[in-house]
């Protein structure tokens, strides 16, 4: 893990609200206090390589998980034994810097029956988060169980919104798949919940997906109502990210239907947010997108700087596939 920092640990309490900005290789250090079986509900929400700890008072590890770059990363526990917790926010090891967070304590409280259940279901999201990021052979149907079961005690406990998110999950699996109808599904579910709890940010997601899911199967007009209404509400949001999947899913659909120059003015914007970032992955593919049409339109000095500029950033992210795609690209020009 990451250097720790100096400074003495900064307190919680219920309702604590903190924003801050983490330096790359550096840890944030806090301390709450929590009394005989308490439970205790943080929310980590960041868009940046960072992960999140949670120490009991001997210093033994209770939680250690990566925080979701497109959603709140939630973290529960029941103590042991009372005393000082304390909680870590630091950078990925592989993070090309560090990142900006908000850190919430949203319950503090006599736990209950339904908070293992909740513990339980936010564990097997964690999980099915880690196999996805693995990428290993079978990891992504193995998720997917994961996923299940938690998305039947979200159920279970009423969290519309955690089942909603579980469901998403669910969705950019079977897209990657080869099975867009089956991912279609879980996104409209997803969609539905959304919009039950009011949950703009997850809307503006899940939109952005199914817009994706119908440029796989080849429905522009559909693909661009959805995506220009993921752009409209991420904008509306802040949410950067968002808004530059929607970029790049209508620059893809502008290609799609041979208007070169719109879908080059569109992946350049995205490559701008994705720049503002610090995403190497985003920024790599939108130039992969640029140098295509720049190939298209017989530009071979742009399509080669734009993909020279693509190979450095996805081989940052460590992406093989992206590479070599871009490698093949290259020798076609």
């Amino acid at each position: 893990m990451s250097q720790t920092a100096k400074d003495s640990p900064v307190l919680l309490d219920l309702n604590t609200r903190i924003v801050r900005e983490l330096p790359k290789r550096e840890t944030h250090s806090y301390q709450i206090t929590l009394g005989s079986r308490q439970y205790l509900r943080a929310v980590i929400d960041s868009l940046d390589d960072l992960g999140v700890a949670i120490f009991d008072p001997k210093g033994q590890p209770v939680i250690d998980r990566n925080c979701h770059p497109d959603r709140p990363t939630p973290v529960s526990l029941i103590d042991e034994f009372p005393g000082n917790y304390r909680v870590e926010v630091h950078s990925l090891e592989n993070a090309t810097g560090g990142g900006r967070y908000e850190l919430r304590i949203e319950e503090l409280r006599p736990a209950t029956g339904q908070d293992k259940t909740r513990i339980a279901a936010e564990g097997l999201v964690a999980n099915a988060d880690q196999l996805r990021a693995d990428g290993k052979a079978g990891s992504g149907l193995a998720a997917i169980k994961k996923y299940e079961i938690a998305m039947l005690q979200w159920r279970a406990l009423g969290d519309k919104k955690e089942e909603a998110y579980t469901l998403k999950g669910i969705g950019e699996i079977y897209h990657p798949l080869g099975e867009p109808e089956k991912a279609l599904r879980y996104y409209q579910r997803a969609l539905l919940l959304g919009e039950d709890v009011k949950d703009t940010r997850l809307q503006a997601q899940t939109l952005c997906d199914i817009g994706y899911v119908y440029i796989h199967l080849g429905n522009h007009s559909k693909a661009q109502g959805y995506c220009l209404r993921a752009l409209k509400l991420s904008q509306e949001l802040g949410d950067r990210r968002c808004e530059a999947q929607a970029l790049n899913g209508l620059g893809e659909v502008q290609y799609a239907s041979s208007n070169r120059q719109k879908a080059l003015e569109y992946y350049e914007q995205a490559l701008s947010l994705w720049t503002q970032l610090r995403d190497p992955k985003g920024q790599a593919q939108s130039l992969f997108y640029s140098g295509s049409i720049y190939s298209d339109l017989s530009d071979s000095a742009k399509a080669l700087e734009a993909y020279e500029r693509g190979l450095s950033l996805w081989r940052a992210a460590k992406d093989s596939r992206g590479e070599l795609l871009t490698l093949t690209a290259v020798g076609h020009l």
